[in-house]
């Protein structure tokens, strides 16, 4: 085919051609769909169209601003400080698009800008995902079928699908996510009787983990108590799907309390007082691969002899678009080192955090400490440094974290509860209030002071 259609070229850019056969231009559609949605992370060389292309983080173009149409996105920024030229981007863009081009991360390591596939977890393409976008697509460019009839409006909006969960709009619907994972599903799950927090392991199906809860459930030394909490949990899974599809397809927003209480009375009184015994929420925690979640102490532990720790957290208050970042570094006995917090700008939770724990090991890096400890509270970016899950939104800068790394005589990553990064999550927090003063951390602010000294005293 490459000697027919473009022998001198690559498929990326070639040409419909004359005679072109079904299946060739059936290739150059989904090529076309899949570089019309793919999503450019932004190094710092020379590919990004600043127009054309779609690279900001909000997953949008730049359109509506008068630059020159081949201008280049590397042309905003400092090849030097791999940062973004701030005078130059506010003074040529609005300031609304100004603002997302400053919130969008540069990658230092990359030698060449990427893309990633934006609607999946790793941004790696996949067929799954790239039907339903196509389909979702599809839809939006039609008007749905023209009759009044409710039974064809419902048959309608089961061939169009969206791929986005109906409820959250923000990860793609599958049966994980729609029973287990979704923000208002794990409400429920929290909210009833069995105070679940489900998390699923890698490389597990929703039928295993069902499984599993099953079995665990039956172990109840009360025959009656395992089958009562095993059918609340056959209701609650049946009450959360007919929430999703009443907000689906009647537009109610989901509430927990009512999906809670729907199971509770399809089963009776007698549930009430069937509370799981065998069942508490720290088996359902994620657990770090080298010691289980019971054994990880929910207060901030002293590094190993010869180390410094370096614990590190993110604030991001959505309403404000703008992030802050708090770095705490002390010795084996707790005593605070020195400290460091700066405001970013960003449109993600996860990108912040990944830009905190950047920012710390290449602070850490440059204090010429050879043996260190650099803890986060972010279980899924601790994960993707260490190379155990891929995370494509922010796979330039666990790039940059690894490279720096190098530089150590040893560095660990390790994950630590919110309570175990306490001092860290209150600098950030104090930065982004506007209450840290130039030299804080020789001084602390009282809140910082305090929380440091519980820990000491719990060491």
């Amino acid at each position: 085919m490459k000697g027919i259609y473009f022998p001198n070229g690559d498929f990326r850019n070639a040409a419909k051609g004359r005679n072109a056969s079904r299946v060739w231009m059936s290739l150059l559609q989904g090529r076309n769909h899949i570089s019309e949605n793919s999503q450019w992370m932004v190094s710092n060389d020379q590919n990004i169209n600043i127009i054309k292309d779609r690279w900001l983080s909000s997953g949008e173009k730049l359109t509506d601003i008068q630059v020159l149409g081949d201008t280049k996105v590397a042309s905003f920024m400092d090849q030097t400080t791999k940062s973004w030229k701030m005078e130059q981007v506010n003074t040529t863009l609005p300031q609304n698009k100004a603002l997302k081009v400053l919130q969008t991360p540069i990658s230092w390591s990359s030698e060449k800008d990427y893309l990633i596939w934006p609607l999946t977890k790793d941004g790696e393409y996949s067929v799954k995902s790239g039907y339903k976008q196509a389909h979702a697509m599809a839809r939006a460019s039609q008007h749905p079928p023209s009759s009044s009839a409710h039974i064809q409006s419902k048959t309608w909006h089961l061939l169009c699908q969206d791929p986005l969960c109906p409820v959250c709009q923000v990860e793609e619907e599958t049966t994980i996510h729609t029973f287990l994972e979704c923000s208002w599903a794990r409400a429920v799950w929290f909210g009833s009787p069995l105070h679940l927090a489900p998390a699923i392991q890698a490389n597990i199906s929703f039928s295993e983990w069902l499984q599993d809860l099953f079995l665990r459930l039956d172990q109840d030394p009360d025959p009656s108590h395992a089958t009562m909490q095993i059918s609340l949990v056959e209701q609650i899974l049946w009450h959360i799907w007919k929430t999703r599809n009443n907000a689906c397809f009647h537009n109610k927003k989901p509430d927990p309390a009512w999906t809670i209480g729907e199971a509770l009375r399809a089963l009776g009184e007698d549930v009430k007082e069937c509370l799981p015994p065998a069942l508490s929420t720290s088996q359902e925690q994620p657990r770090e691969p080298a010691r289980g979640r019971n054994q990880i102490p929910k207060r901030w532990c002293r590094p190993p002899p010869n180390f410094v720790k370096c614990n590190v957290d993110a604030a991001f208050p959505k309403s404000i678009a703008q992030g802050a970042t708090g770095i705490i570094v002390r010795d084996g006995g707790g005593l605070l080192i020195t400290g460091r917090a700066s405001r970013i700008h960003t449109t993600s939770p996860l990108v912040v955090e990944a830009l905190a724990f950047r920012e710390a090991i290449s602070f850490m890096a440059n204090t010429g400490y050879p043996k260190v400890v650099i803890e986060s509270d972010c279980s899924e970016l601790v994960k993707a440094c260490k190379g155990e899950i891929k995370v494509g939104t922010i796979k330039g800068i666990v790039e940059d974290i690894i490279e720096i790394r190098q530089r150590f005589q040893y560095c660990a990553f390790t994950w630590t509860p919110r309570e175990g990064n306490l001092v860290a999550h209150l600098a950030a927090k104090s930065c982004l209030e506007g209450n840290l003063g130039r030299n804080w951390s020789w001084c602390p602010p009282m809140v910082i002071f305090n929380a440091l000294q519980k820990d000491m005293a719990h060491i």
